[in-house]
């Protein structure tokens, strides 16, 4: 018995390390965009949010939200989840379609994936 509950622990470290190097991962590369926008195109840059069209402002919104999200959920769990999910969700509204890229569905994956962290890591008693 006392077997089976450390490789359920381990299960449930593993999870949420490979979430955080995965966040991490995907930060790190919305970041290399943003700086190859600035240095690569000096004179235009990236866009400015305000000058864009309601529906794109909202999507800088919800991207935001994501990175956020996954910068917090080195700490907070739950609070990554629920901001990564609502961020992803925005994307989904906007767009109009469930399946935007295989990217957009690597932050899905770490918003369920934090959600699953969050979850195993609070007592039962919390959860109800």
């Amino acid at each position: 018995m006392d077997s089976v509950m450390k490789q359920e622990k381990y299960w449930d470290i593993g999870i949420c390390w490979a979430v955080r190097i995965l966040a991490s991962l995907l930060v790190a590369l919305v970041l290399v965009i943003f700086i190859g926008e600035s240095f690569f195109y000096p004179g235009e840059g990236p866009p400015n949010p305000f000058k864009q069209p309601l529906p794109v402002q909202i999507e800088f919104a919800g991207m935001f939200a994501i990175l956020i999200g996954m910068i917090v959920g080195w700490r907070w769990e739950g609070i990554a989840a629920a901001l990564v999910l609502s961020g992803v969700i925005v994307f989904h509204i906007i767009q109009g379609k469930l399946w935007l890229n295989w990217v957009f569905g690597l932050f899905d994956l770490v918003g369920l994936l934090f959600l699953l962290c969050w979850w195993l890591k609070t007592p039962r008693r919390m959860r109800e």
